[in-house]
């Protein structure tokens, strides 16, 4: 009877340690409700997460399940979470297209033709001794050639049909027959200044813009930590957001000039000049080609180059 006694009490110990350990279960289960808007904190479970915890087998203990990352609550002005920070698929595959049309049209506009004039007879480039020397229609400097609106480039040597200018980030002239892939060079410089300015705004005001205001203090270690692993994101905006500026005043300006039919060194020799005390030498040269979808299509579409 004794050993009977005893064996049914420690049964019933191990029930109630049973029971006492499923209550923990339900009771941590159950976390209490919390305001995520005055939390700095919240409990994130991942997809991945909670598929094991649905597929656990028999409830399975929560040791068992991998840690849950916590992140700061995701509303206006907050970093989202670590997996939303991350560089995908498609984001890559949008900078390496948008790179490599960007150094296509700079290789294309420095390879391409400017408009150079053919030299005349016993001319050289950047002058010689022809006879033709100082006549109408011929250059000064190069003896070559020299057709109404072209200019010569002392850095190339050359006579250049409807020059533009010579461009020190391509060292070369622009001119009638590569400024439409200079324009288009231009114009995806500034796409790629305005996504790289769009894309590290978020991480430069967390970790850059709200550590001054608010002190270092304001920020939290998880975010702290990511800060400096997002540290090439977060100082992509200074140069990116500068650049969008330059490049959109350059980018603003040649469409200005291409829908009157100006080059830039016409707009400072016959239109700036004058006002500021500077008359031209020569009368300006006749612009327009009929409006100004006709001045687009002269830029983008010119007859063949012969250099």
């Amino acid at each position: 009877n004794k050993n009977k006694n005893k064996n049914k009490n420690k049964n019933k110990n191990k029930n109630n340690k049973n029971n006492k350990n499923k209550n923990k279960g339900n009771n941590k289960s159950q976390a209490p409700k919390q305001d995520v808007g005055n939390a700095p904190f919240r409990r994130v479970v991942h997809q991945e997460e909670a598929g094991e915890r649905r597929a656990a087998p028999g409830g399975g203990h929560p040791h068992d399940l991998p840690p849950v990352r916590y992140h700061r609550g995701v509303v206006a002005g907050e970093l989202p979470p670590p997996e939303a920070g991350a560089i995908d698929d498609e984001e890559r595959g949008l900078c390496v297209v948008l790179a490599a049309l960007v150094e296509l049209t700079y290789f294309t506009t420095i390879l391409t033709c400017p408009g150079y004039t053919p030299l005349g007879p016993g001319a050289v480039k950047g002058g010689g001794g022809s006879s033709n020397k100082g006549e109408k229609g011929m250059c000064k400097t190069c003896d070559a050639p020299k057709p109404p609106r072209a200019h010569h480039c002392s850095v190339c040597g050359r006579c250049v049909l409807r020059m533009d200018h010579h461009c020190p980030f391509t060292n070369c002239c622009i001119g009638l027959y590569n400024e439409r892939f200079f324009l288009l060079w231009v114009f995806l410089v500034w796409v790629g200044c305005v996504y790289g300015t769009w894309m590290s705004w978020s991480p430069f005001y967390e970790c850059i813009v709200r550590g001054i205001v608010g002190g270092i203090d304001s920020i939290s270690p998880g975010d702290l930590e990511r800060c400096t692993d997002m540290g090439k994101t977060v100082f992509i905006f200074l140069p990116t957001f500068t650049l969008v500026g330059f490049m959109t005043i350059l980018f603003g300006w040649h469409l200005m000039l291409i829908s009157q039919d100006w080059t830039t060194l016409e707009f400072f020799r016959f239109r700036l000049a004058p006002l500021i005390g500077q008359p031209a030498d020569k009368p300006a040269p006749e612009t327009g080609r009929g409006g100004v979808i006709a001045n687009f299509r002269g830029v983008l579409f010119p007859s063949s180059p012969h250099c």
